[in-house]
């Protein structure tokens, strides 16, 4: 088990104790209050945002200290349980620790959870640069006696790669839970699809909070994407930052840019880079680095990669298709006939799979063999895929012998259950009615992408979807990271404050998931707690 998972796991059992023991109530007759940290060791990155867990035991008060005379930097934090769960999260931006940019001790330090407090006081004065990297000691008191004692270990910050994810076009971008649980890793979006654009680098969640930020080259951090493609004679597009949104996870390292690429003047077949880029402006280094993704930009469409659609007059038929639109949207499919003799509509709706595909299980149980029919996708009431033939094969579901049918003028029916018309016996057929049926879709695996649809690409290879892998499971695949000039800041008052610079390969995050389960995968795949 790694030093992360041990703690997470030693986190959740002291939750569980607090959540058990209550505020106020002692675990043992006799037992003195107590304030306890729930990691010894809090690692975080320079210029990002550290988490220090407090918990209480017969007490809804302690002091919190963090540095010391010796190191030039302390602060003194009153904690207060506000919501007597036994524990108090404080948060630490410690691009501002420092005074540097003017920041009083209480814009610094903050509780975590809403109901709780926390009050600070620096006790040693500003200075003119962010905090060194280093180790700043901690300790708890209660009435000025100390109960624990732990370290707060600042680190250098660094780059790491970036990738590109798209998102259905009915996904608000602003809409953090949204994001997360529909997105999927692809390098080809349908035009008026969502964008996200997923970046791993620390030393930035300090300052870095919305897209005004990365459009705005903050502390000399910025986001640019830029077409890379363009005619000859023409200028590059751009994709503006700040008609995007910022989704911050300090807690893997993680920055999401999400935008709606409706919102934008871009077509199919124009190709994209996204550009990360911290320079030597930046506080935390002395050299320029680069993260970089790519993508292109596809027409809206589907296909039927069968041309002409056989099926059988039974139940269970599968009709399947693929398109370029995000994984996760719904299509409707129209299968329709105008026979005289045997007409119908048929809406099945089906979702879009990872990879690109989908289909649905269709009854035609209760038509005849040789009816023909039509079939296209429509999204929205929109056809989206051009019309393609389909035919019932197969013994005729009757099975008693007619004469031939008089046709009769077709009465058409829409409703929304299925029904069956009889079969007459007689030299006449009865009038038919149209019928539309609601089926169930299924899900499919396909592993051979359809090859019908020229200049149109689906990578079922690199589309994993996030609800269905770890962040240990996927790796970034379009990475570029690189330095181009100078060298790693100084280290701090130890020496130990050298950046380090990711060149790929590192843990990616498409396993992320919303709320509470999302945070606890994020801090299983952490190397810092």
């Amino acid at each position: 088990m790694t030093r992360s998972s041990h703690t997470v796991v030693g986190v959740a059992v002291l939750l569980a104790l607090a959540a058990v023991a209550g505020p106020g109530v002692s675990l043992a007759d006799g037992a003195a209050p107590d304030a306890s940290f729930g990691n010894k060791v809090v690692t975080e990155q320079r210029g990002d945002v550290a988490v220090v867990t407090v918990f209480l035991q017969d007490t809804n008060a302690a002091t919190l200290t963090v540095g010391s005379q010796e190191v030039y930097y302390e602060t003194q934090v009153r904690v207060r349980d506000g919501d007597g769960d036994g524990r108090v999260r404080v948060r630490i931006n410690l691009h501002h620790a420092n005074g540097w940019t003017g920041a009083s001790a209480n814009e610094v330090y903050s509780a975590a959870d809403g109901s709780d407090s926390v009050d600070a006081t620096r006790r040693t004065e500003s200075l003119d640069s962010p905090l060194d990297a280093g180790d700043y000691g901690m300790e708890l008191s209660i009435d000025g006696s100390p109960t624990d004692v732990g370290t707060l270990r600042l680190e250098g910050r660094s780059t790491g790669p970036s990738d590109t994810f798209v998102a259905p076009s009915d996904v608000d971008p602003s809409d953090r839970q949204a994001v997360l649980s529909s997105a999927t890793q692809r390098e080809e979006v349908a035009r008026e699809d969502l964008v996200v654009v997923g970046v791993q680098a620390s030393g930035v969640f300090g300052y870095v909070d919305s897209a005004d930020d990365l459009a705005d080259g903050t502390q000399g951090v910025s986001l640019e994407i830029v077409q890379a493609n363009p005619p000859a004679n023409q200028g590059a597009k751009r994709i503006p930052i700040s008609e995007g949104t910022v989704h911050a996870f300090p807690e893997n390292d993680l920055l999401l840019f999400a935008v709606d690429t409706s919102a934008s003047d871009v077509a199919p077949d124009e190709e994209y880079e996204s550009r990360f880029v911290v320079t030597d402006d930046n506080p935390y280094t002395d050299s320029t680095q680069t993260s970089s993704t790519t993508f292109t930009v596809r027409e809206r469409t589907a296909w039927f990669p069968d041309s002409p659609i056989r099926v059988e007059p039974e139940r269970g038929q599968t009709i399947r298709g693929a398109s370029t639109v995000a994984p996760g949207t719904e299509l409707t499919l129209r299968l329709e006939s105008q026979d005289d003799l045997d007409p119908f509509i048929k809406d099945p709706t089906v979702t879009v799979g990872s990879d690109g595909q989908f289909s649905t299980a269709v009854d035609f149980s209760s038509h005849d063999s040789g009816t023909e029919f039509t079939a296209v996708v429509l999204e929205n009431d929109e056809e989206v895929s051009g019309t393609v033939d389909g035919v019932i094969e197969g013994g005729d579901v009757s099975t008693t012998t007619t004469a031939p049918r008089t046709p009769t003028p077709a009465t058409t029916t829409r409703v929304q259950t299925p029904t069956t018309t009889a079969r007459p016996t007689t030299t006449t057929a009865a009038p038919r009615t149209t019928t539309r049926v609601t089926e169930t879709p299924t899900s499919v695996s396909e592993t051979t992408r359809p090859t019908d649809m020229p200049g149109t690409t689906v990578s079922p290879e690199s589309s994993t979807r996030w609800p269905t892998a770890t962040v240990a499971d996927t790796q970034f695949t379009a990475v570029n990271t690189t330095t181009t000039t100078g060298s790693p800041a100084d280290g701090g008052f130890n020496g130990t404050g050298n950046v380090s610079f990711a060149s790929g390969g590192q843990p990616g995050f498409t396993g992320l998931l919303a709320g509470a389960a999302l945070l606890l995968v994020l801090a299983l795949s952490r190397r810092r707690e």
